[in-house]
């Protein structure tokens, strides 16, 4: 029996996306300690950027079953773990285009599978029946 998904409205990562930007806003009244100021923007901004490009795939990823969002999860964790390798290694390079810019799609891309994947695990009996081996 095939299941049939329906698409999410990505409440969750649009939450993130709110919570990055008041954040940001917070931190901007602690502009003297420049320290706290310049981590806490960054962690803002980077949270709002990961919650955008999740709430962007999941209008797509949402509407594919659980081997998808397995799938998706999996390249996500693949793309976020090269990027912050390559970053690593050449963190003093000036690059503008480097591969590290792979790991905002993949963070995005991972946070999308695990918020849908959980959604369909909390909405559906038993989900995970479309990929287990037949017996």
């Amino acid at each position: 029996m095939a299941n049939t998904w329906h698409s999410r409205t990505p409440t969750a990562e649009l939450g993130m996306v709110v919570v990055g930007l008041v954040s940001a806003l917070i931190a901007m009244q602690f502009r003297e300690a420049e320290w706290w100021f310049l981590i806490s923007l960054l962690i803002s901004l980077l949270i709002s950027v990961f919650g955008a490009i999740a709430a962007v795939v999941t209008l797509q990823l949402s509407k594919l079953g659980p081997a998808y969002q397995l799938s998706g999860l999996t390249i996500g964790m693949a793309m976020t773990g090269f990027s912050v390798f390559w970053w690593a290694a050449h963190r003093g390079e000036p690059e503008i285009f480097s591969p590290t810019l792979l790991g905002y799609f993949g963070a995005g891309l991972l946070l999308s599978s695990v918020a849908t994947l959980a959604h369909q695990l909390s909405s559906a009996g038993d989900p995970l029946s479309s990929i287990r081996q037949p017996e």
